[in-house]
């Protein structure tokens, strides 16, 4: 199996964490009282939280908390019986997850299927077309410039996560953290505004979660991300977000900085027993 442990070249490898900075360029994500109900159980009820412009927020909460739910409404993916979603100032809450994604509001899933014979090259290039999507004029007349486009930026964007001795190596033979920086290569090269992770760091081992979350962050300010994300591990959440939004059984129980969430007495208390 091939495995990025090691592969990535960070400049500040202690003391790591979000730096705390002031986006300061107003709200590009608001969900406004959103609920959801399958049957008599209700997943999520009257959420409501905003996202700044370049911050990185966290989703906490215990096991059926509501968080993926929640991720689904925002990303489109399920429709809400009460609450709306805004992008950008404008209200979302009617459109699809495509529409959302071309308009630069996108989901990553916690078990993305890759092709597993396709290289990583190939995919990125792949998930570039929404971005720089090819012409039939060029196709047909047998021209290149946007594929020629497509291989440079993919070629840097891989290069910038340290994989590029894995260009031409099959999906299938990567090991779980290094599938796991593929997926966010992809989901990256559709050339997102807001990006909603869900468990990125699930099933992979310590010492490459924490080259993953490192990279993220360089990534982050590199190309100008606002990301949400959602993670069972909290304190490694805590060092990469500006701040957090717990969730207790569908609704939101504190937000704030990541110290102030962690300390809020409803947040210890839903994870009494969970060891966090």
């Amino acid at each position: 199996e091939a495995s990025a442990a090691g592969t990535i070249q960070i400049s500040h490898a202690t003391g790591w964490q979000a730096t705390g900075h002031d986006p300061g360029s107003g709200v590009v994500l608001s969900v406004q009282g959103l609920t959801k109900r399958f049957g008599g159980l209700t997943a999520v009820s009257d959420a409501s939280f905003e996202v700044r412009a370049g911050e990185t927020l966290g989703l906490i909460g215990p096991n059926g908390a509501g968080k993926t739910t929640l991720f689904e409404m925002v990303g489109g993916f399920l429709a809400p019986d009460e609450g709306r979603v805004e992008y950008l100032g404008k209200d979302i809450t009617s459109w699809g997850p495509e529409r959302r994604a071309e308009a630069g509001l996108v989901r990553s899933f916690q078990n993305a299927e890759m092709f597993p014979t396709m290289t990583l090259g190939d995919a990125v290039r792949l998930s570039q077309e929404r971005s720089i999507p090819p012409r039939l004029g060029e196709s047909v007349l047998g021209l290149k410039g946007r594929e020629k486009k497509r291989s440079a930026q993919a070629s840097k964007l891989i290069g910038e996560f340290g994989l590029s001795s894995y260009a031409d190596v099959p999906l299938g033979s990567f090991s779980t953290g290094t599938r796991r920086m593929a997926e966010m290569l992809c989901v990256l090269a559709l050339g997102p505004n807001v990006l909603l992770l869900d468990e990125p760091f699930a099933g992979i081992p310590q010492g490459e979660t924490d080259a993953l979350a490192e990279t993220l962050l360089e990534i982050k300010d590199e190309f100008g991300l606002t990301i949400v994300i959602i993670e069972h591990d909290v304190p490694l959440l805590a060092r990469i977000c500006d701040r957090m939004v717990a969730l207790e059984a569908g609704s939101v129980v504190a937000s704030g900085t990541p110290e102030e969430v962690q300390r809020d007495e409803r947040v210890i208390e839903s994870y009494i027993g969970s060891g966090v």
